[in-house]
């Protein structure tokens, strides 16, 4: 998270968002002690399989060749963001919103916390 998102975090309150992904600090960190063959181990079978479902373009047509060496790079390690690192947070996280949108007192109440806390900004 950049500094940006932890200030949004930290007005709004952490628990009325749906947070994920490694932490800026933490990602410069990471990348400082690991090359990108060692990051390429880490990534997880979920941002494999989806990889490979983009590139076989069954389901969204063609993948744009610009896209393909993206991914291709994040496979291999070079993953400015610990994108393929970090997919199962992204996972778990999506899964977490599905839960609060489908739980209408708590995705209310999450709004209201919300938009009661913009004034700080």
């Amino acid at each position: 998270m950049d500094a940006t998102n932890m200030h949004i975090a930290n007005t709004f309150g952490r628990e009325n968002m749906v947070l994920f992904g490694m932490k800026y600090q933490d990602i410069k960190q990471f990348k400082a002690t690991k090359p990108p063959a060692q990051i390429a181990k880490l990534i997880g079978q979920e941002f494999k399989d989806t990889v490979a479902v983009l590139k076989g373009g069954e389901v969204f047509g063609p993948c744009d060749p610009v896209i393909i060496e993206l991914l291709t790079g994040i496979q291999q390690g070079y993953d400015p963001y610990m994108i393929g690192v970090g997919f199962k947070d992204y996972i778990a996280a999506q899964e977490e919103a599905d839960r609060v949108f489908s739980n209408k007192k708590e995705f209310c109440k999450r709004i209201v916390m919300t938009f009661s806390n913009l004034g700080k900004l």
